[in-house]
């Protein structure tokens, strides 16, 4: 029988990593699962001298299997999936013999993994029984310590990514930090974080690692287009070893350096909220299912930022959307009252005026019975763009009821304020509607002006231009009247 050594490193003598690979000389250190492949790799390759035959290891999830190391000398891998439900558990006495292909090999089943993993030594190696024994406990040592790696990884790397993500807002930004902490975690040259917009419908790269993200600022994807389309509509993860081998779609790869991708959808619950992914590992090898599983792990503190940043978001739409008045596009009277407070303090603070137009259409109803209503919000929606065009970028419009109109207009005084009103009367008054249908409609507005004191509520500077506005109406209409 043969006597070679093993421990829980490996092979004897070859469980150290030679200096001179590694040294202090060496550019970049090699990560820990790096060198535990490494270990695995000498293990298997003193296995197979030792027993001058074909040593492999296989692991995998259910039947599909794929060998993880393995030293050829003289036999090809088998190429069957069903080694594990042939191979004995490793307490058993012996290894087991079992054809595969045509061949014997000698089996043993191994503990270390977290999914089924054979060690398969090729022919009957019964002799070598108690060494075959040790070195799966050696293999199963080196599984077990490369898992344990691995797991330690993804959780030192999710764990800075959250604290990371809570210090950032905005989506452009959370995305280039989660590209970059995926990169770092796979090992990729390229990543891209897609956002799903939910009022647009498509997906947007936010941001890009490897690449300028300007180059992919104005791509809009549209769920089942492409990767990250498919991926965002299926919601399962994609793992790609070799684009050759697969669907058409994805075989034109001029940009970059491997055929091997990852991409993950990012899911809150039910929701899928963007998707993330990866390709041109470092060192060239191709993407596989523990890179899924890193990159899902990761995944998980990037759907709380981002259904943070998408609650933030929801909520400053919802609070604009209540603000404004549906028809003219205006704000609506409840936001008036309150800018009108907040300018009111400013104006009292800074010793600075303020003043209100409050603009109403003449005879405004017997534009509803001659022409209709549907002419009358038509009226609504022009008067409401005159306003918009007439007044400064921060004038704050609004409807105030019906076919009433107020603009505050913060630091203005009554001579500039007059200025502005009389404008928008002049283009109220002579604009004419394109519509065969209101060719003969003209409409007028009456402007009533007034401007804040130190003692004013805002209660009084309304009442003191709703008073100017009925003047201007008993005037004649058609007309500004200060108060």
């Amino acid at each position: 029988m043969l006597a070679v050594q093993f421990n829980e490193t490996g092979m004897g003598g070859l469980a150290c990593v030679p200096e001179t690979e590694y040294g202090v000389d060496a550019v970049k250190p090699p990560s820990r699962e790096r060198v535990v492949a490494d270990r695995l790799r000498m293990a298997v390759e003193g296995l197979a001298d030792a027993l001058q035959s074909t040593v492999a290891v296989f692991e995998g999830r259910g039947r599909t299997l794929r060998p993880v190391s393995s030293a050829i000398r003289g036999a090809s891998l088998p190429s069957l999936t069903h080694i594990t439900s042939l191979a004995p558990p490793m307490d058993a006495p012996a290894p087991a013999i079992a054809p595969l292909a045509g061949t014997l090999w000698t089996l043993i089943r191994l503990s270390g993994s977290r999914r089924s993993a054979t060690l398969a030594v090729y022919g009957d190696q019964s002799a070598a029984g108690q060494t075959i024994v040790a070195a799966a406990r050696a293999v199963s040592a080196l599984l077990a310590e490369r898992d344990a790696g691995r797991t330690a990884h993804r959780q030192t790397a999710t764990h800075a990514l959250s604290r990371r993500l809570a210090r950032v807002y905005g989506f452009p930004r959370m995305a280039d930090v989660v590209s970059s902490a995926t990169a770092r975690l796979l090992g990729a040259r390229v990543v891209s974080t897609a956002i799903f917009d939910p009022i647009a419908q498509v997906l947007k790269v936010h941001g890009t690692y490897g690449y300028p993200s300007l180059l992919v600022e104005h791509a809009r994807i549209t769920p089942g287009e492409g990767i990250i389309g498919s991926v965002f509509q299926s919601g399962v993860p994609m793992c790609v070893p070799d684009v050759r081998a697969h669907d058409d779609r994805f075989r034109s790869r001029p940009r970059y350096r491997t055929n091997s991708f990852v991409a993950v959808p990012v899911r809150a619950g039910q929701r899928i909220l963007g998707v993330i992914s990866a390709t041109d590992r470092e060192d060239d090898r191709p993407f596989t299912r523990d890179d899924v599983s890193s990159l899902r792990a990761l995944a998980a503190p990037v759907a709380l930022a981002l259904s943070r940043e998408l609650a933030v978001s929801e909520a400053e739409q919802y609070a604009h959307a209540a603000a404004i008045d549906p028809l003219s596009g205006l704000f609506n009277r409840r936001y008036l009252h309150v800018r009108l407070e907040e300018e009111l303090e400013r104006a009292r603070r800074h010793q600075i005026p303020l003043a209100l137009l409050m603009i109403d259409l003449d005879d405004f109803k017997m534009v509803n019975d001659k022409f209709g209503h549907l002419a009358g919000d038509a009226v609504i929606k022009e008067v409401a763009v005159i306003l918009r065009r007439t007044v400064r970028m921060f004038d704050v419009c609004t409807r105030y009821g019906g076919e009433e109109f107020a603009i505050l207009m913060p630091n203005s005084g009554a001579q500039s304020a007059a200025t502005v009103a009389e404008r928008i009367r002049r283009r109220i008054e002579s604009y004419r509607f394109s519509e065969p249908a209101l060719a003969s409609l003209s409409v007028t507005a009456s402007i009533g002006l007034a401007v804040s004191t130190a003692q004013l509520l805002p209660r009084d500077l309304i009442e003191r231009a709703d008073q100017a506005l009925y003047q201007a109406k008993t005037l004649g209409k058609n007309r500004v009247w200060f108060g």
